[in-house]
């Protein structure tokens, strides 16, 4: 597992699912990479600091593979993106310039 908030799988040891997020920070976009190593479903939501959340994918049935989602904000700031599936979840903070 890398701890260095780029990328990090969800369940160590099984890596059922892994995620990357580049470029953090960013000015106009980002995009979200992630991997599953199996079928899942999904839910992925992006908030900002005051808590205002925005439902990018919900419960969203997946099959085994990478997947791309481009990710865009209108406002400066710091948000928290989270990937959900099946009881597992991961964070990552993301800046926009």
């Amino acid at each position: 597992i890398r701890h260095n908030g780029i990328s990090d799988p969800i369940s160590a040891g099984r890596n059922i699912m892994s995620l990357v997020l580049f470029p953090n920070p960013f000015s106009a976009n980002t995009t979200l990479n992630y991997s599953l190593s199996q079928s899942r479903a999904i839910k992925i939501t992006l908030t900002d600091i005051l808590g205002r959340e925005t439902i990018l994918m919900d419960n969203i049935s997946q099959a085994a593979g990478n997947y791309q989602l481009p990710i865009s904000v209108a406002h400066s700031g710091v948000y928290y993106l989270r990937l959900t599936s099946e009881g597992e979840t991961v964070v990552r903070k993301l800046i926009k310039l």
